[in-house]
C-alpha cells in the first residue's frame, strides 16, 4: 500500500483546524495534497491504476506512531460509487465550495461533521454533527496519546459575503490518504478495524456482502420466472403450429414464401420497436408477433425424423408384399403338381361311374335336366404335363446342389486365404522382433564399448565434451517407449564428472555452470552459442513432456530423481542462453 510521503517533517502529524476563506470551517485532520486523480481523458494510461472505490487514511501521531482505517461512507448512499463524480460543489456550513475527493473525504473522516449526499439536483452538504464538542475532543485527543481534558476548538462561521452565492475552491489540503483495492470479503471487518469513530445512533445497516447475496437472490429468482414464461410460450406455440400442420407424410408440402424483391434502401416501414421487460418501466407498448419466415429447429427435426420412419415403414412394406408374392407362387405350383399327380391316376370306379352317367344320358333326351359329369373338363385340366414339371424340380435341384458346392468351394477357399495371411502376419511380427531385438543388441554393445573407451585413460575437460556431444546426438534421435525405456547412462548430461562416478544428486546448478564455463575456451563464439541454444531445447521440460522420455521409466523413484535433474539442468541453461542471445 503506497502512500505519499509528508511536505516536512511535520506535515504528516495532526495540528490546529483550518478555516476556509474565513467563512468555511475545516476539519480537524491536515494531510498533504496527493496528485489529482482526475486526470485529463487524453492523457490516461492502461498502465495506470485508476481510482479505486474505496479509500483508507493512515494518521500518523506526535509520537511517532500510525494507524489506518477505513474512510467511511457519507450518508443518503449505501457504496462509496454512489457519491457521484468529483470535484464538484458542496455546500459546506451552508456555504457553495468547490471540493474535491480529497477534501470530501477529510470530512468525512472528522467525528465532528456529517456528509450527507441528497437526491439530484440538490447539493451534498456537510454540516456539523450535534454531538458535543467536549466529547467528541476527548475522545480524539486520547486516541493520540494526550490528555482527555486537552480539545480542539472549531472557527465558528463568519457571516456570508456579498458573494457567497459564487462556488468557491476550496483550500489546498495535506491529505496522506492511499487507495486500496477493497475486496467484498473485507467489507464485514470495517466496523471493528474504525476505532477512533464514535459508535452510530442509528441501527447498524447490513453489510455489502449480505445485500450482494440478497441482490443475487433476487436476480436468480427473476431469471427463474422469465425462463418458465418462456417456456410456457415457446411449448403453447409449438402445440398451436402442430395443431395447424399436416402431419401425414406422404402429401406433405412445406410452403416456402414468395421472394421479396423490395429493396432495402427504398422500404418506408419503421424500425421494430422494442419494449423493456423491468417491472419499473409504467406503459410498455404493444409487442407484434413478428411474421415467420422460415422454419422452427424444432419442426424441422421432427420432419426429418418422421421423414426417416415412412420411408422405413415404406420399405418394410415393399418387402412384405414380395414375400408374399415369392409364397404365393410357391403355393400355386406346389397345388399344380398335386392335381397333375390325382389326375393321372383314375380308378375304376371312375371310369364305370362315367360310362353309366353316358348311357343315362342318351336314354333320358327327353327329361328337363341332364346330369352332370364327374369328370373334369378340358378347360380344369393342367396345360403342363406331369414329365415336363418332374424336369423342372430336377433343373431346380441340379441347379441348387452346383450353388451349394460353389459357395463350400468359396467359404473354403476365403478360410485358406485367411489362414495364409495369418500365418504372414506372425512371420512378419516375428522377423520384427527379432530386427528390433538384433539393434538392440547391437545399440547394447555400442554403448558398451563406449562406456569402456571413456573409462581409460586420463579424464579432461575435452574427453567431457566429446562424450556430451555423442550422447546427445543418439539421445536425440532416440525414440523411447515400454520396450525401450530411458536409462540414466542415456541421457547427456551437462557435467564434468566421469562417466560412472556420479548420480542424479550429484547434477546440480554449479556442476551445469562449470561444464559450460569450461568447454568455452574450446570452441569459437558462433558455435558456442549455436550449442548453448541446443542445450536449452534438449533439456526443455515441454519437450521432455512430448518425447515421452520420463513416462516409461516403471521406478517411480527414478523417475522423480531424474526428472529434477532435468528441471534442474533447463534451469541452469536459461541464464546462458538469454546471456548468448543478448550478446
Amino acid at each position: 500500500m503506497d502512500t505519499d510521503e509528508p511536505q516536512n517533517g511535520s506535515s504528516s502529524q495532526t495540528h490546529m483546524p483550518l478555516s476556509i476563506h474565513g467563512s468555511v470551517p475545516g476539519p480537524c485532520f491536515s494531510f498533504p495534497e496527493p496528485p489529482s486523480s482526475h486526470q485529463d481523458p487524453r492523457k490516461l494510461s492502461t498502465r495506470e491504476e485508476l481510482c479505486s472505490s474505496r479509500r483508507i487514511v493512515i494518521e500518523t501521531l506526535p509520537s511517532g506512531e500510525s494507524f489506518w482505517r477505513w474512510v467511511p461512507r457519507a450518508k443518503g448512499v449505501e457504496n462509496v460509487e454512489d457519491e457521484g463524480q468529483w470535484p464538484r460543489v458542496v455546500e459546506i456550513c451552508g456555504h457553495p465550495v468547490h471540493c474535491s475527493l480529497e477534501q470530501w473525504d477529510i470530512y468525512k473522516i472528522d467525528p465532528l461533521y456529517d456528509c450527507t449526499v441528497h437526491p439530484h439536483p440538490r447539493l451534498s452538504t456537510i454540516t456539523p454533527r450535534k454531538a458535543t464538542t467536549t466529547s467528541a475532543h476527548s475522545s480524539h485527543a486520547s486516541l493520540n496519546g494526550e490528555s482527555q481534558s486537552q480539545s480542539y476548538s472549531k472557527r465558528q462561521p463568519s457571516p456570508p459575503s456579498s458573494d457567497s452565492d459564487v462556488p468557491q475552491e476550496a483550500p489546498t489540503k495535506k491529505a496522506r490518504n492511499a487507495r486500496v483495492d477493497l475486496d467484498s470479503d473485507d467489507e464485514d471487518e470495517v466496523a471493528e478495524m474504525i476505532t477512533d469513530d464514535p459508535p452510530p445512533s442509528d441501527p447498524p445497516l447490513a453489510s455489502t456482502h449480505e445485500r450482494f447475496k440478497e441482490r443475487r437472490a433476487t436476480m436468480k429468482e427473476n431469471q427463474r420466472i422469465r425462463r418458465e414464461k418462456i417456456a410456457s410460450r415457446r411449448t403453447k406455440r409449438h402445440s398451436e403450429d402442430l395443431t395447424m400442420h399436416d402431419l401425414s407424410l406422404d402429401d406433405m408440402q412445406i410452403p416456402t414464401p414468395p421472394p421479396s424483391f423490395r429493396s432495402a434502401q427504398n422500404s418506408e416501414q419503421p424500425s421494430p420497436t422494442f419494449t423493456s421487460k423491468r417491472p419499473w418501466d409504467d406503459a410498455p407498448e404493444d409487442r407484434k408477433k413478428r411474421a415467420r419466415t422460415a422454419m422452427p429447429p424444432s419442426m424441422k427435426k421432427n420432419l426429418a425424423a418422421k421423414r426417416g420412419e415412412w420411408q422405413k415403414t415404406r420399405l418394410g412394406r415393399f418387402q412384405e408384399r414380395k414375400q408374399e408374392r415369392r409364397d404365393a407362387r410357391d403355393q400355386m405350383f406346389m397345388e399344380s403338381l398335386y392335381h397333375s399327380f390325382t389326375a393321372s391316376a383314375p380308378t375304376e370306379s371312375t371310369a364305370s361311374s362315367s360310362a353309366s352317367e353316358s348311357y343315362n344320358t342318351a336314354e333320358s333326351s327327353t327329361s328337363t335336366e341332364a346330369p352332370q359329369s364327374s369328370q373334369p373338363t378340358e378347360e380344369e385340366v393342367d396345360p403342363v404335363s406331369l414329365e415336363e414339371k418332374i424336369n423342372r424340380m430336377a433343373e431346380i435341384n441340379a441347379f441348387e446342389r452346383v450353388r451349394r458346392e460353389k459357395e463350400a468351394q468359396r467359404q473354403a477357399a476365403e478360410e485358406e486365404e485367411r489362414e495364409r495371411r495369418r500365418k504372414a502376419a506372425e512371420h512378419a511380427a516375428r522377423m520384427e522382433r527379432e530386427r528390433i531385438e538384433r539393434e538392440r543388441e547391437q545399440e547394447r554393445r555400442r554403448k558398451a564399448q563406449q562406456e569402456e573407451r571413456w573409462l581409460r585413460g586420463a579424464w579432461t575437460t575435452q574427453r567431457a565434451l566429446e562424450r556430451y556431444k555423442s550422447l546427445a546426438e543418439s539421445f536425440d534421435a532416440a525414440k523411447y517407449s515400454a520396450e525401450n525405456p530411458v536409462d540414466f547412462r542415456d541421457i547427456p548430461w551437462p557435467v564434468l564428472y566421469r562417466p560412472t562416478t556420479f548420480s542424479t544428486e550429484d547434477v546440480d546448478w554449479s556442476a551445469v555452470e562449470a561444464f559450460f564455463r569450461a568447454v568455452k575456451s574450446y570452441m569459437k563464439s558462433q558455435d558456442y552459442t549455436s550449442f548453448v541454444e541446443k542445450s536449452h531445447r534438449r533439456f526443455h521440460p515441454d519437450r521432455w513432456r512430448a518425447r515421452r522420455v520420463l513416462l516409461n521409466i516403471k521406478n517411480d523413484e527414478m523417475r522423480e530423481m531424474m526428472e529434477i535433474a532435468a528441471n534442474t539442468v533447463a534451469q541452469a541453461i536459461t541464464p546462458l542462453w538469454r546471456e548468448v542471445k543478448g550478446g
